[in-house]
């Protein structure tokens, strides 16, 4: 039966396996034919025995063996007059890729602290989850003592270092016949912190003259000043990065 672009075989047919003789060994293959294997699909093939709910897995005298990944072979070992019957092989194509959920493609963990880059992706139980660095393969462990958490979806970096951790990460998810990559951009920052404040202990001026408080701070991105006058005699300073990254 024709569908998708894909159909059924079945070999030998069964016109030809009328009147075997028992003790014959028999194979019969069942094969996907024009199913693209660049296509996002899962494929099942299952083997039946007429009134049998549950698909052949190995008896006494058959077993099922998947020997390609479009073709499932019906053996017979031996068989006997018992074994004669009505045959099914049950196709199941399902197109499906795997899904990247809400992916930030800016993450900015904090300077010196472990850093957790987050890829989450929806699939098959059977997804992999693959990692690179600027181009490179992440491995567990290594001399950066890189760790995955959640099925590979959380890459792990001890004590960020800006230095030599910024830069473009790949996440890539394998399922089936499907591979999906997404591309994010991580660079650390630094917490503002005040470095020099003076002149914040003067209570009073001169009316007339200058009044001084020098204020520098340092962090990534660079910090911007903003100050704030709240009444007569009471001041605030708050400084905020070029980028708010909390």
């Amino acid at each position: 039966m024709l569908k998708l672009g894909w159909e059924v075989h079945i070999l030998p047919t069964a016109q030809q396996l009328q009147n075997r003789k028992s003790d014959e060994n028999i194979a019969i293959i069942c094969s996907v034919i024009g199913l693209q294997k660049s296509q996002t699909t899962k494929v099942d093939i299952n083997w039946y025995r007429e009134e049998h709910g549950k698909p052949i897995e190995r008896q006494e005298r058959i077993a099922v063996s998947r020997v390609k990944p479009l073709s499932a072979r019906l053996l017979f070992i031996k068989p006997t007059v018992e074994d004669s019957g009505t045959y099914k092989c049950v196709v199941s194509v399902t197109n499906e890729a795997a899904e990247f959920i809400e992916v930030e493609l800016e993450q900015h963990p904090e300077e010196g602290k472990d850093a957790e880059i987050v890829c989450r992706v929806h699939g098959d139980p059977s997804l992999e989850i693959f990692w690179q660095f600027e181009g490179k393969t992440i491995l567990e462990g290594g001399p950066r003592n890189y760790e995955f958490k959640e099925a590979n979806q959380v890459l792990v970096i001890p004590k960020y270092d800006s230095s030599r951790d910024d830069g473009q990460y790949s996440c890539s998810a394998a399922q089936f016949y499907s591979f999906e990559t997404i591309t994010i951009n991580v660079t650390g920052y630094a917490r503002p912190k005040i470095t020099i404040l003076d002149g914040s202990e003067a209570t009073h001026g001169i009316e007339g003259r200058d009044f001084v408080i020098r204020c520098q701070a340092v962090g990534k991105p660079k910090p911007l000043y903003q100050w704030i006058k709240y009444a007569v005699n009471f001041y605030t300073i708050n400084i905020k990065p070029l980028n708010e990254f909390w």
